[in-house]
C-alpha cells in the first residue's frame, strides 16, 4: 500500500472520530510510516470525543535536500 493511501485510511478514522480504528491502522503495518503524531492525535480522539470532522488539508513534502524522504502533513477539524 503506498504512503498516501494508508495516510488517507487514518485520516478517515480520525475524522469520524474513531481512535481505535486509527490505532489499528497503524498498528496494521507496525508503524511503518512512522506517525510522529500517534499519542497527541490518538489522546486528542480520546479526550475530544469527537463524532465527526473534516479534513482540511493534506500534503506530502520532502524531508531532506537530497529528496529521499518527505513527510506528510495533514489537518483535520473534529467536532
Amino acid at each position: 500500500m503506498d504512503v498516501r493511501c494508508h495516510d488517507e485510511q487514518l485520516l478517515s478514522a480520525i475524522v469520524a472520530g474513531d481512535r481505535d480504528a486509527f490505532l489499528a491502522g497503524v498498528r496494521a503495518n507496525s508503524d511503518r510510516s512512522r506517525v510522529c503524531g500517534l499519542a497527541p492525535v490518538y489522546m486528542t480522539l480520546w479526550a475530544a470525543e469527537a463524532s465527526d470532522g473534516m479534513w482540511m488539508g493534506y500534503r506530502q513534502c520532502p524531508a531532506d535536500d537530497a529528496d529521499t524522504s518527505f513527510v506528510s502533513i495533514a489537518g483535520a477539524l473534529l467536532y
